[in-house]
């Protein structure tokens, strides 16, 4: 409210009611003064209620300062525990994550020890053993679909038989290959000599093997070729004819029967270039030194199996560590907030006092005013002098307790003004030690 303003209007009011007097009183200069008029009372107790319509408002304003520093008080203490909660707290670990380094460490040292005892200075062979197993059986399908061509002459089942048989000598044939490459020739080089000789016995065992598969199954070819152009022999006895001159010409040991045919020929060809390729297969199923692969596999998966167990780990702790610091933040954005609410709160009480101070201040000098001119109003039309009590100006004490309210608000906020700052203070402190947990926070990164 704007006491200045509405001064003036109630002050045409006041004069309109001076003149009513005026002409009651005219001619009574015996008479008492009247009463206060009903404009003049009217414009008092409104500027009254005003005041104190804004001393409620500084109350509020104190109740509003002490609760917000109530409720930053409480936010302080719960962010202090949750801070100290929070650093309490400790990373995730993995129990066996010191038994699996132990592990790869003893790995490592056996693949290290090995090399220093077969005086090996490469490292191991890096090929996969699949791959190896799956290039034989390739060839194995290969040289049985090629063969089962020179086989159709034999079979009583055409085609059908044909792949049958050719398939079995096939993976016979490359099947002993392999096992020749994997356990004769890689034994070949063994620095042990009983090992270097079991490789030699197997070398020789599966290549006489493939040898007599190959030999055979060209010496077969070649008669049926032969014993088929004579003629006169139906499938099962060129067959067992064919047979008994194939093992005729093996115990005699005739080589150049397995060239008496271009059949024969070609069979032994395809033969010999499939058993090659096994033994090749065989020999790089590992590395080339027997057991060296195996150490190298241990010590390969030992440290897989740790480098495993740590990624688990520090995923955990990356996210327990971010976590961690989204926790921190959380409480000091919560205490910020709280620290901005009760400096917010402590302003407002401020203000309300000062805009009270000016609008009491309006107050009395508009009641002021009006009991002056009344009082001359009256002045006029007496003849008697005037009564003591318009040197008083008694309605003006109606304002001396809202002085002494503003007085004890005043003292209030300076009260609450220390608060604030010690508040501020300790809300800082927290903050300060929110941000060094946060800088503490450990870094679990690799």
């Amino acid at each position: 409210m704007k006491f200045a303003a509405k001064a003036k209007t109630l002050a045409v009011e006041l004069a309109l009611e001076d003149a009513a007097q005026a002409d009651a009183v005219a001619g009574l200069p015996g008479q008492d003064a009247q009463a206060m008029t009903a404009a003049e009372t009217k414009a008092i107790d409104a500027a009254h209620e005003e005041v104190k319509k804004e001393v409620q408002g500084v109350n509020d304003c104190r109740l509003a300062a002490h609760k917000a520093l109530d409720e930053c008080q409480s936010t302080l203490d719960k962010a202090g525990e949750a801070r100290r909660g929070i650093e309490a707290e400790t990373p995730p670990t993995r129990k066996n994550l010191s038994r699996l380094e132990e592990e790869r460490d003893r790995a490592s040292a056996a693949y290290t020890a090995f090399k220093s005892k077969h005086r090996l200075t490469r490292e191991a062979s890096r090929d996969d053993r699949i791959t190896q197993v799956t290039w034989a059986i390739v060839v194995a399908v290969i040289e049985s679909m090629v063969n089962s061509y020179f086989y159709l002459p034999i079979s009583d089942l055409g085609l059908l038989g044909g792949f049958f048989t050719a398939g079995f000598v096939s993976v016979v044939n490359v099947a002993f290959a392999f096992l020749g490459g994997a356990l004769g020739l890689r034994f070949l080089g063994h620095i042990e000599p009983s090992k270097k000789l079991g490789g030699v016995v197997a070398l020789i065992a599966c290549l006489s093997i493939c040898v007599l598969v190959i030999a055979l199954s060209a010496l077969l070819r070649g008669h049926v070729d032969a014993l088929g152009a004579a003629g006169g022999l139906d499938t099962g006895t060129l067959f067992d004819s064919a047979w008994e001159a194939s093992l005729a010409s093996f115990a005699a040991q005739d080589v150049w029967a397995l060239f008496s045919s271009l059949n024969s020929f070609l069979l032994t060809f395809v033969g010999a270039l499939c058993a090659v390729v096994g033994f090749w297969k065989g020999w790089a199923y590992d590395d080339p030194y027997p057991g060296f692969g195996n150490a190298y596999r241990h010590k390969e998966q030992t440290q897989q199996d740790y480098d495993d167990a740590q990624e688990e780990v520090e995923d955990a702790q990356r996210e327990w560590r971010d976590e961690h610091r989204r926790k921190l933040h959380s409480e000091a954005g919560r205490l910020t907030e709280a620290a901005n609410s009760m400096q917010a709160a402590r302003i407002g009480f401020d203000k309300s006092i000062g805009d009270a101070r000016g609008i009491g201040g309006e107050a009395a000098l508009l009641a002021k005013e009006l009991l002056s001119v009344y009082r001359q109003e009256n002045l006029k039309i007496r003849a008697a002098p005037a009564p003591r009590y318009f040197d008083e100006f008694p309605p003006s004490s109606d304002f001396a307790s809202f002085d002494a309210d503003i007085e004890i608000a005043a003292q209030a906020l300076a009260e609450v003004q220390a608060q604030v700052q010690r508040m501020a203070e300790s809300c800082n402190g927290e903050q300060k030690a929110i941000q060094r947990a946060l800088d503490l926070t450990p870094d679990v990164s690799p």
